[in-house]
């Protein structure tokens, strides 16, 4: 486990904990209301700077699972996929970056979240839809050109 200087571990802290509470009520909210596109980039913007603060404090896994949030997410922006299929695992990742906060506060190991970005990744697009998963196992970027992905 790293050693951090006190001062940096209470910003570490304070920073991390308002953004999990500014990622929960972004969710919330586009749960209720998919459409808001700007609560889509609220949950982006936080979950982005929340990936760099968790790299910055050398918790690698942590800023793995917010990457594989950060795919998916990019990809229901660019509506690619839909996003109620995948609210609960999203709900499921925020309870781990919670956890990992935690275990900062605790000075615990940092909590394992490959099972998650496999669950994250092993998701699939309802029936007749493209895949967001592609053979390497990461997020595709672009829907293949014969496969209507959502309908306009």
């Amino acid at each position: 486990m790293v050693k951090w200087d006190q001062e940096i571990k209470e910003a570490f802290l304070s920073e991390a904990r308002g953004l999990v509470k500014k990622m929960n009520a972004s969710l919330l909210k586009l749960e209720k209301n998919p459409k808001q596109a700007e609560r889509l980039v609220d949950l982006l913007n936080a979950l982005h700077t929340f990936k760099g603060l968790s790299a910055a404090m050398q918790r690698v896994k942590t800023a793995a699972l917010c990457h594989a949030m950060e795919e998916l997410l990019v990809s229901i922006q660019k509506k690619k996929v839909l996003l109620e299929p995948f609210v609960e695992i999203l709900f499921s990742c925020l309870d781990a970056l919670e956890t990992s906060v935690k275990a900062v506060e605790k000075k615990g190991e940092e909590p394992e979240t490959a099972p998650l970005i496999e669950q994250l990744l092993s998701l699939r697009a309802p029936e007749g839809r493209s895949n967001p998963v592609g053979p390497s196992g990461s997020l595709r970027r672009s829907a293949p050109r014969d496969d209507k992905v959502l309908s306009e």
